[in-house]
């Protein structure tokens, strides 16, 4: 292989020597031709495309019908030029490649994270909606907790939940340990310690990240200025459109570093079993407690085709933050369900008056032997829903990343639109193929999360734990079965029924099968869930052609692949009006540089806008 290397560089120059020798379009000497005369006048127009009055110069001509200029230019692109290209290239694309770097990464496997670079190139919506996403979650998190009328470890759980929302977990099924981890005090400790686990490795603002968004924000400035001062030149504008169709990236970057997800799955897993031991669950003695075992730890990460729990789609398993939309409905599931056993305890407390001066709920709620504890987790009416619902927080999210994909990619084509000969050409089209690509792309993926979830292999919320347990003559005492479905004569759910909730027989079939190390994995698959794979699969095939498209129309675009009477003549828009404006007169430049910097100011206004809600966002308030 290192052999044909040589030969590979050989072709490479003798390729671009042989273009630039090959007699491509010159548009200027072109421009000279036609003032000369040597055309006639028929088809000479000034840069509004209005023809030259009758007895004019053709020296006074800026422009010339797309027939004119292949007569005089012929159908050719300009021959590309390497440092013209190079120059460019460092100025409006570089920088914005190297800024990829610090996105959030953390697969266990490099082709995972190389999938993630392309589908967030691919798709700019996809990671917009799923940074709109975290943000979001983190406050409704915070504000759900609360709720909890001061109950001692709200601020550790909110906190937990927070962090762990960018990988898929569970908690344990069994009432015992569940009820325990929220009432009992002495597991006060373990959700500190746990917190303070999933945390240590938060990195935040650190200084090369800091230092490289300076040097991009100042390399977009000066250049931006530079375009501005010498609005003649076409590189000027097609370079500016470059930077302003990349500007997403600048508020995801910022957003991401300051959620500071933890992507990293085996680090997590290790946290996980490290710390979950340490949790003590409560046992039908009063003030005796046992070790957690290790096959019920509290909260265990969910793993494709090996957990108890299987969901139509793998996307959800995926720890990168750009499958974020893929949670959103698990994690809601999850929360809400602790929550509603949760905020059940703190409400009975209240009710019995079992608080200090300071509203802090007693230690003699918190006590007690094991079916007491969990009654008093037990609700005998739904608790309704608590903040935003999870479908209000999906719009929410999808309008700012439809905003900001937008914002930038219009501003990105307006510069390009506006500029001679105005009106849609090949540029400014590869600009609204390439946004809507991304926004379809998108769809896709969130259509194919929502089908996951209403799919019938989609695990169902948790029902309401029952006050008398049932001892299995297979199974250890610790392990306490699921509910049976609920019947007339049943006390009400603590949660609205599901055509979803796991049965008592398929509860305890499962339990078993996790106890015993058996793959526990679903009959069937609905259409529902075979939909949701295949809109999944579409929507990283269209990012990853979508990215590859950006890559190659960038290049084209910096290496005068559009400089051609056909694409210059905005024909596409202008169709048999189409014409070829050659100079850009001193008279235009008040109008183009409105135009520019109006299309400049759209770009930075949304970005900065959605940095400035994710960085609010994130200072939410965990309670005390």
């Amino acid at each position: 292989m290192s052999s044909t290397k040589p030969y590979l560089l050989v072709w490479v120059l003798l390729l671009i020597s042989s273009a630039e020798a090959a007699g491509g379009v010159n548009f200027n000497r072109c421009l000279s031709d036609i003032q000369s005369g040597s055309y006639g006048m028929d088809g000479l127009l000034d840069n509004d495309g209005h023809p030259i009055p009758i007895g004019g110069n053709a020296s006074d001509a800026t422009a010339v019908t797309l027939d004119v200029c292949y007569r005089a230019c012929g159908r050719g692109s300009e021959p590309f030029s390497f440092p013209a290209f190079a120059q460019e290239s460092s100025a409006w694309l570089v920088p914005w490649l190297a800024l990829l770097s610090q996105l959030p990464f953390g697969a266990n496997d490099l082709f995972e994270n190389a999938n993630y670079i392309i589908m967030a190139v691919g798709s700019p919506t996809l990671i917009i909606c799923s940074l709109a996403l975290s943000a979001i979650n983190t406050r409704w998190i915070g504000r759900l907790f609360d709720t909890a009328k001061r109950y001692p470890n709200r601020n550790y759980t909110a906190r937990a939940f927070n962090a762990l929302q960018h990988c898929c977990f569970y908690l344990e099924p069994s009432d015992d340990v569940l009820a325990s981890i929220i009432v009992l005090p002495q597991n006060d400790a373990w959700w500190e310690e746990l917190v303070k686990s999933l945390e240590a490795r938060r990195l935040g603002w650190t200084i090369s990240a800091f230092f490289n968004l300076i040097w991009v924000l100042i390399a977009f400035i000066l250049t931006i200025i530079d375009a501005l001062n010498s609005p003649s030149q076409d590189s000027n504008a097609s370079g500016q459109s470059i930077g302003l169709l990349w500007l997403w990236l600048y508020p995801v970057v910022v957003g991401w570093i300051v959620l500071s997800p933890e992507c990293d799955r085996r680090w997590l897993e290790s946290q996980l079993l490290r710390v979950g031991g340490n949790a003590v669950i409560a046992s039908a003695t009063p003030d005796k407690f046992d070790k957690c075992p290790p096959n019920k730890h509290p909260i265990t990460l969910c793993k494709p085709g090996t957990s108890c729990w299987k969901f139509p789609n793998d996307d959800i398993h995926c720890t990168l933050p750009i499958f974020d939309f893929a949670r959103v409905y698990w994690l809601n599931q999850v929360v809400l369900d602790y929550f509603q056993l949760y905020h059940s305890v703190a409400e009975k407390a209240h009710a019995r008056g079992l608080v200090g001066g300071n509203g802090a709920i007693d230690d003699k709620h918190r006590s007690g032997t094991k079916d007491v504890i969990i009654s008093r987790c037990y609700r005998e009416t739904a608790l309704e829903c608590q903040g935003d619902s999870v479908w209000c927080r999906v719009l929410k999210a999808s309008i700012a990343a439809l905003v900001v994909q937008w914002g930038t990619t219009v501003s990105g084509f307006v510069v390009i639109y506006f500029t001679p000969t105005k009106g849609l050409g090949c540029r400014s089209l590869c600009f609204l193929v390439y946004g809507l690509v991304s926004t379809v792309a998108w769809w896709c993926m969130v259509v194919s999360a929502w089908l996951a979830q209403r799919s019938s292999g989609w695990p169902g919320p948790r029902p309401a734990v029952e006050i008398a347990t049932k001892t299995v003559p297979h199974l250890s005492l610790l392990v306490i079965p699921m509910p049976a479905p609920h019947l007339p004569s049943d006390p009400p759910l603590a949660y609205p029924s599901s055509p979803t909730t796991l049965s008592s027989e398929s509860c305890l079939a499962v339990e078993t099968a996790r106890i015993n190390g058996i793959t526990a994995s679903p009959k069937h698959d609905d259409g529902l869930a075979v939909w949701s794979r295949c809109f999944s699969r579409a929507g990283k095939t269209l990012a990853f052609l979508n990215a590859l498209f950006l890559f190659g129309f960038c290049l084209a675009q910096l290496g005068n692949g559009f400089s051609n009477c056909w694409c210059n003549s905005s024909y596409i828009g202008l169709r048999s009006h189409a014409y070829m404006a050659f100079v850009i007169p001193n008279n235009d430049f008040a109008s183009l540089r409105t135009a520019w910097g109006g299309a400049i100011f759209l770009g930075i206004a949304i970005s900065s806008l959605f940095a400035v809600l994710v960085i609010f966002a994130k200072k939410t308030r965990y309670p005390d």
